[in-house]
């Protein structure tokens, strides 16, 4: 071991803030410095390396392991895939803790954290089912649609009328879709040949849509009456279940 004084490894020393302390050496795993009275000690592990989180010297890893970790601080976050991120534990050889994401998430670079796959933006949305079981669902840009994952391709699925994709059930539920500042987006049904003349139920119960001639209009009950959707007509409400305004 040489003490070297008048160096880089004394400024470094220098700046540490303790009276002795062993530190790794810049871009060098098979050495350490220790320093002591503003003075550095350089040492080796000789074909060791040395690790930061022990202060000892121990195996280095194998060149082939790619790990993601290796010469990151503690508590870094890497993501080596849109799946999984890694918590680095510190040490040059790269300990790390793997976490891998919910099946419907990816991991976010920009919040650190796992999120929906269409907020992650981790991967182009046709690399999203590779590898993942058939019927898997992410939700789209519109509430009412969603992605379903089948032999390894992704497809736009829509949710049947008056339904929306419910993010953490991952299932079409009943409802009109809320928005970020909590209104409602009214999903209008679409006149067909099965639907002509009928009537179908409105976000507001007292109201309805109807299809004449393939163009839907909304219809409204008198005063005092609401849409009932099993009969298809207003009925009176005289259990007061109807309170929208």
């Amino acid at each position: 071991m040489d003490i070297i004084e008048g160096s880089l490894i004394v400024q470094i020393c220098r700046e540490q803030n303790f009276e002795q302390l062993i530190i790794a050496y810049p871009e060098d795993p098979n050495k350490f410095i220790i320093c002591a009275n503003n003075k550095g000690t350089e040492s080796t592990c000789g074909t060791e390396c040395f690790d930061t989180g022990t202060t000892k010297c121990i195996a280095c890893p194998p060149a082939s392991a790619n790990n993601p970790c290796t010469g990151k601080d503690a508590l870094d976050v890497v993501s080596d895939n849109c799946q999984n991120y890694n918590i680095c534990m510190g040490g040059t050889i790269g300990d790390s803790v793997t976490i891998t994401c919910p099946a419907h998430q990816h991991y976010c670079e920009r919040e650190q954290k796992c999120t929906a796959a269409i907020e992650a933006d981790c991967l182009p949305i046709n690399k999203w089912c590779e590898k993942k079981p058939n019927g898997l669902k992410f939700e789209a840009t519109k509430c009412y649609e969603y992605y379903e994952c089948w032999n390894n391709k992704i497809t736009l699925q829509t949710c049947p009328y008056n339904q929306h994709f419910h993010k953490d059930k991952r299932v079409c539920v009943a409802g009109s879709c809320a928005n970020e500042d909590g209104t409602t987006t009214e999903r209008l049904p679409k006149c067909t040949i099965d639907t002509e003349g009928k009537k179908m139920p409105h976000s507001k119960c007292y109201k309805y849509y109807v299809c004449l001639n393939g163009i839907i209009y909304t219809g409204q009950c008198g005063a005092g009456y609401y849409f009932n959707e099993e009969s298809k007509t207003c009925v009176k409400d005289i259990y007061d279940v109807c309170n929208d305004e």
